[in-house]
Order: structure tokens, then C-alpha cells, then sequence
């Protein structure tokens, strides 16, 4: 039996024959960190250390293109960073010993100093950067900014990883059947949404991917964690003819075992459900996406009692039992609701308008024929300044995404001068900039009533509501107007009765009393993130003494037009006077940092005297309220 000594061990190594992995327990090559598979190797069966034949056989010493100025020297069982790819690595690693520079053994081959490369699937050669932009890769879809391959022909760019992924792999701890490398996925497999056998989330079709061409199945490059499989250095398996019918009904299947994973884990583990990507939303879409399919694959098949046929039904009743838990929903908003300070009425037909949502959604998933139909709703928001009209909608912005009434998030906050322009023909064009802007989300026009301007005969408001009542009819996102309560009602009245029709609901923003816009003063001091966060009131001003303060020198009048505006304007003014009181101080260096922070009842009075001056003058009563 031939035999050498290795410098990266203590025994002798013997040289063997590996056979197919089925006949070996699972072995790593100690060099290389690569999966051996079959053909010479080296190892001490004793410490179970082994080496491929032609990592014993790597020079010693080498001049790599990205450190011309010095050798590198081979070591082994050495931990660092490769400097190239930035990955951990324990295997055979050239190091210089002169510069603090490793690469790792597999960045060291292939490094003719032409620093030209041949990828599998690529017309072109491809030229090696050990450090790049932020990129997108063309292989597996992901970000990277490490070392990477770059075509400038045809600026393909894939990672360093991604471009050694071998054409064929044997076995996996997840497939028993070799798996092919397709660089884009052929057009006989995108009948269907193709779906990763490990991850259970999309494949993109024109990125790389392994192919089981036995089953079918697709597998993700980052999911088969290359490096742990065996390698067919020459095998092209021939492709095998799909049965098409076939692979919609397991995509079927394999579609109802995520919503059933869904319901199991929502609540116990969202956190780590939503990392999977395996989202509410998601799920919902590919819900109706293949009850249609379903509907089209069981009057295809009635004529058959085949047992793809009688899986269809199955599957199809099943679907048809799925019910997703809203409760985390509810949840939120109540959490959301928490926050707001006062608004009784208003939460309460916030809680009665979802409920009624989610009960139309629930009848639409059964299959229940109603008259209501599950469209994005157009709401209207009516309330005085500073009632906290902006942050209703942006909540109710995120509740229709999370129903899947809107694919997104998206709010676009608008103002008449956003949408109305100053001459003929430009207002409908500026209107539509906007629309498509938030299209798939919330576009929020504040302050509508102002896109009518009742005694003018060269207005161009009406044309801007034509447009958006256009859209409205789309049904490609929700408007949500907002406004004082009277103006919005008179706009209503005065535009094309068209627009009040397609208004969805009405929601009602109560003032604020004296003793909620106390409680706001004390969150605004309280939030991390907000402008007065981390001064504080002295111990006199209590609750009840904050409330007596508002109370006996404020108007009804001027709470009701300023609302939380009261209070941003009441603190901007305290600070004020506590500034000047303090620099009349003279000598700083005796303040202390408690009294620097701390705004007392003398400077919160005289914040509502000038509150109280500046409304007897005419002079400006408040700032741009900031409902968000």
C-alpha cells in the first residue's frame, strides 16, 4: 500500500480508492473543506484525516496575482479570514509571512496572473476582483460586496462562491438523486411559479439553480450550501420529459403544505416565520393564485377517476378549509391604538371597520358570493389640526397590507401644489405623477378641501379630482382625504357627486380635551426620537396642575384649532423662556446638568401667555403641526 508523510499531519497517510458516497460514512478532504466523493485519496484511518490527492500535490510556495510583491507560504490547520473572500476558514491556507495576507486554497487556484476566468453557463471570460461594489449576483439573486466574478462584455457579475458551484452534484442531505446546475431555468418547467424544494420560496427563473431531473424538483445555490455534496465532474444526465399536469398538482401540494406550516407556527414563531420569508401576504396571493389553477385542473380532469384526479379534489377541499389567523393582526392595531392618547370614538370605528375587512375576507376565501367587493377602500378622515389624522392613515395603510388588500406599505402624502399646477393642461399630467407614484399603496391628500376653490373661475381643482376619481376606479391603490370637518363636507358638495360615492368611510377625529393634551405634553417628553425627549417637568407640575395650567389659559376655541398643535407650540415656548432663564444665570459652570433638562411651571405658564399674546395680535399661533 503506498504511503507518505504530509507535513499537515503526524502519521503516515495511506493512499486509497473512494467509491460512491453510499459506501463511505460522509468525509470532509482536511484541505481543501470540500465533500469527497470518489477517486484517490489520502488518510489516516485512525484520526480520520483525509486529503485529496490534489491538495497533497499544491506547491509548497506560490506568487498569487492579488499579493505580486511577496510568496505565500502553505500552512495548515490554521484559522483565519481569507482576505479575498473575507470566510472564515481552518483548511490549507497560503499565508505571507511578511504581510498580514491568507487565502484560503480554494481562492488560490486559478491564478494565472492574466486574472481571466471560463464560468460554467457563460459565453464570455470573466475577469476576478477580490473587493467590489455592492452588486447584485447573477447566480444565486443575492447582494454581495465580496470577491466576485465580473463579465464587462455583458456585465454579468456573480460571487466568487457562486462561480466554483459545480455543473452536477451526486447526493444531499435533503435529494437523493444528482442534482444538474441550470443556469436559467428552462421553458418546459415555467408552466407553474417554480418554488425551492429546501426553502419552500420562489426560484427565480433566470438565475442559477440545481435540478433534480428524476423528480422535478429546483433547489436555491445558498440552500445546498456548496461544499457539502458530492461532485460528477463530466456526468450530463440527459433530461427526462416532464409530466406537466404532474408538476402543477405537486406544486399544488407542495403550495398547501406552507399554508399549513402557517397556521401551525404563526403565532408561536412570527419572528421566525417572517425570516423564512414565508409571509402572510404571500401566502394569501398563491391561496387565490391556485384555487383558480384548482378550479381550471378539476374541470380538466372530471372526466378521469385517476388518482392525480382524486388528489386534485382533495386538495381542493383542503384549500378551501384554510383559514389564516387574523388574530395577530387585531393585536397590532390594538398595540397601534395604545399609543394614541384619547379618541375613544374614533378607535372604536377604527376596531368595527376591520372586523368588517376581515369578515369579507373570510367569506371571499370560502368561496361566498357577496355583494361587497374586496377592493382597496377610499376613506376620508375628518378632524380639526393635530388630532392625529396623518397617523390613522398610516396605520391604515399598513392594516390593508396585511390583509393583502394593497401588495404594499407605500404611503405618498400629497398637498394641493403637489397636484395642481398654475396653467392649463398641466394639472391632470402632475395628478397622475403622484397617482402612479403611490400606486400599490396609500396616496394621503391632506388638507383636500383645499383642491376646490369655490369663487374661482380659473381654478384647475376639478380636473385634479377627475383624475383621481379615475383612479379610484382602478382600484389600484387607496386615497385617503383629510381635513376640517365642514370644508371637507363642502368640497363634497361642491365636485362631481361621483367622488363622495367612491369614499368607502368616514371617520370622525374628536378633540382633544385638556387633560389628553396634558397626557401628550408628558409622551412628547417620554418618546425616544422626539424633539423634547429627555428634558422633563419639575416636580409642581403634576398631571392635575398641567391640566389646571391648559385650562385657565386657553381657549375651547384655540384647543379645538390646535389640538396636540397646542402642545408642540407650548413646549417650543417653555424651552424658550427656560433657555433665556437660564442664561441669565450668568456663571453656566455652577448649573448643574438636572436643572439644564428641567422645564418648571414658571416657563410653561409663560409659554401659554405668549400662546394667549400671539392670538390677541393675529400673530402665528403655531407651527406645521406634526401629525406623524
Amino acid at each position: 500500500m503506498e504511503q507518505l508523510k504530509h507535513f499537515s499531519h503526524a502519521h503516515f497517510l495511506n493512499l486509497m480508492k473512494v467509491d460512491r458516497i453510499s459506501n463511505w460514512e460522509k468525509i470532509t478532504c482536511n484541505g481543501c473543506e470540500l465533500h469527497i466523493s470518489e477517486g484517490l485519496v489520502y488518510g489516516c484511518q485512525e484520526c480520520q484525516y483525509f486529503l485529496h490527492k490534489h491538495c497533497i500535490e499544491i506547491p509548497a510556495q506560490l506568487k498569487h496575482p492579488m499579493h505580486p510583491h511577496h510568496k505565500l507560504q502553505l500552512y495548515a490547520n490554521r484559522s483565519c479570514i481569507c482576505n479575498i473572500c473575507r470566510t472564515q476558514w481552518t483548511g490549507f491556507t497560503y499565508v505571507c509571512e511578511s504581510c498580514d495576507f491568507d487565502v484560503d486554497i480554494q481562492c488560490s487556484t486559478s491564478c494565472e496572473r492574466t486574472n481571466k476566468y471560463v464560468i460554467t453557463g457563460h459565453d464570455h471570460n470573466v475577469e476576478f476582483h477580490p473587493r467590489s461594489a455592492i452588486f447584485f449576483c447573477d447566480a444565486c439573486g443575492e447582494m454581495g460586496e465580496d470577491a466576485s466574478y465580473q463579465c464587462l462584455t455583458c456585465h454579468f457579475w456573480i460571487h466568487q462562491k457562486c462561480g466554483h458551484s459545480p455543473r452536477t452534484l451526486l447526493q444531499h442531505e435533503h435529494h437523493d438523486h444528482p442534482l444538474c446546475l441550470e443556469t436559467r431555468v428552462s421553458e418546459n418547467y415555467r408552466s407553474n411559479a417554480i418554488f425551492c424544494h429546501i426553502c419552500h420560496t420562489k426560484v427565480l427563473v433566470n438565475c442559477w439553480s440545481y435540478l433534480c431531473r428524476d423528480c422535478g424538483h429546483f433547489f436555491h445555490l445558498k440552500c445546498l450550501k456548496a461544499g457539502i455534496f458530492d461532485v460528477i465532474p463530466d456526468e450530463d444526465p440527459s433530461i427526462k420529459e416532464n409530466d406537466i399536469l404532474k408538476q402543477q398538482i405537486e406544486e399544488l401540494l407542495h403550495e398547501k403544505s406552507i399554508l399549513n406550516l402557517t397556521v401551525s407556527i404563526q403565532n408561536e414563531r412570527q419572528k421566525e416565520f417572517d425570516d423564512r420569508g414565508l409571509k402572510v401576504q404571500q401566502l394569501k396571493q398563491a391561496v387565490a393564485r391556485y384555487q383558480k389553477q384548482l378550479r381550471k385542473l378539476e374541470k380538466e380532469e372530471s372526466s378521469h377517476d385517476s388518482p392525480g384526479s382524486r388528489r386534485i379534489n382533495n386538495l381542493s377541499q383542503g384549500l378551501k378549509q384554510i383559514s389564516i389567523d387574523h388574530t395577530d393582526i387585531m393585536d397590532e392595531l390594538e398595540g397601534e391604538l395604545a399609543k394614541m392618547i384619547g379618541l375613544n370614538d374614533l378607535k372604536e370605528q377604527l376596531r368595527s371597520w376591520v372586523k368588517q375587512v376581515m369578515m369579507d375576507i373570510e367569506r371571499q376565501k370560502r368561496g361566498i358570493t357577496i355583494q361587497t367587493k374586496l377592493a382597496p377602500p377610499h376613506l376620508a378622515l375628518l378632524g380639526n389640526p393635530g388630532t392625529g389624522k396623518t397617523t390613522v392613515a398610516r396605520l391604515l395603510g399598513k392594516m390593508l397590507y396585511k390583509f393583502g388588500i394593497l401588495p404594499s406599505d407605500k404611503f405618498i402624502e400629497v398637498r394641493r401644489t403637489d397636484l395642481i399646477a398654475g396653467y392649463i393642461g398641466q394639472t391632470g399630467p402632475q395628478t397622475k405623477e403622484k397617482i402612479d407614484e403611490a400606486e400599490g399603496g396609500i396616496l394621503f391628500v391632506d388638507e383636500a378641501y383645499e383642491l376646490i376653490k369655490l369663487y374661482s373661475k380659473n381654478d384647475f381643482g376639478s380636473e385634479a379630482i377627475g383624475v383621481l376619481m379615475t383612479a379610484m376606479d382602478k382600484e389600484k391603490l387607496s386615497i385617503i382625504v383629510a381635513g376640517y370637518p365642514d370644508e371637507i363636507r363642502l368640497m363634497f358638495a361642491s365636485t362631481n357627486p361621483g367622488f363622495i360615492r367612491r369614499m368607502s368611510k368616514f371617520f370622525q377625529f374628536d378633540n382633544y380635551s385638556c387633560e389628553e393634551l396634558a397626557e401628550i405634553l408628558q409622551l412628547k417628553l417620554n418618546i425616544e426620537g422626539n424633539k423634547f425627549y429627555g428634558f422633563k417637568l419639575e416636580s409642581t407640575c403634576t398631571h392635575e396642575e398641567v391640566v389646571k395650567l391648559i385650562k385657565e389659559m386657553t381657549t375651547e376655541d384655540q384647543r379645538n384649532k390646535m389640538n396636540a398643535g397646542l402642545v408642540d407650540q407650548m413646549l417650543n415656548n417653555a424651552k424658550e423662556n427656560m433657555d433665556s432663564r437660564l442664561y441669565a444665570l450668568k456663571n453656566l459652570k455652577y448649573v448643574d446638568n438636572d436643572l439644564l433638562s428641567t422645564i418648571t411651571r414658571e416657563d410653561l405658564q409663560v409659554s401659554l401667555k405668549m400662546l394667549g399674546k400671539n392670538r390677541e395680535t393675529g400673530g402665528m399661533v403655531a407651527n406645521k403641526v406634526d401629525e406623524k
